[in-house]
């Protein structure tokens, strides 16, 4: 039994299947294309990035030189402080000694400080308010 030979319209039918395969492989071929033309130009360098990259360099350059600038006029060795201030780094090296437990008298030889000064330091910050903590260290003294 040849199916050919009993149904005419079996070849036609069999042409027109491979016809719809074919242009629906023609599609799926020109979309998959156009989307590797979209993949290529979104992945393609903008021509404006060396700009900008060039033009960002040139303003670090220049932050860089306003930094340095900045820096060199505001050194913390030209620092001085006001006539009648205390002296606010050695104050804070009595509070330190004096919190790790020296005595008054080891932190004035330490310093170069009378002990006078050492204890009004000291005094100074304990009614300052500095809390529970410091009325400790008052009754050391």
């Amino acid at each position: 039994m040849n199916l050919w030979l009993e149904d005419p319209y079996l070849p036609i039918a069999a042409c027109g299947a491979s016809v719809l395969v074919l242009c629906f492989c023609v599609l799926f071929f020109l979309l998959l294309k156009r989307q590797i033309r979209r993949v290529r130009q979104e992945l393609a360098p903008d021509p404006a990035v060396p700009e900008n990259l060039k033009e960002l360099r040139s303003e670090i350059e220049q932050l860089s030189s306003r930094l340095s600038e900045v820096e060199q006029r505001r050194s913390p060795l030209d620092w001085t402080p006001e006539p009648g201030s205390v002296n606010l780094n050695r104050r804070g090296q009595v509070l330190r000694l004096h919190r790790r437990g020296d005595s008054v008298a080891h932190i004035a030889q330490t310093l170069g400080l009378s002990q006078g000064e050492v204890e009004l330091m000291v005094k100074l910050q304990q009614m300052a308010g500095a809390g529970p903590a410091q009325e400790n260290i008052s009754k050391s003294l």
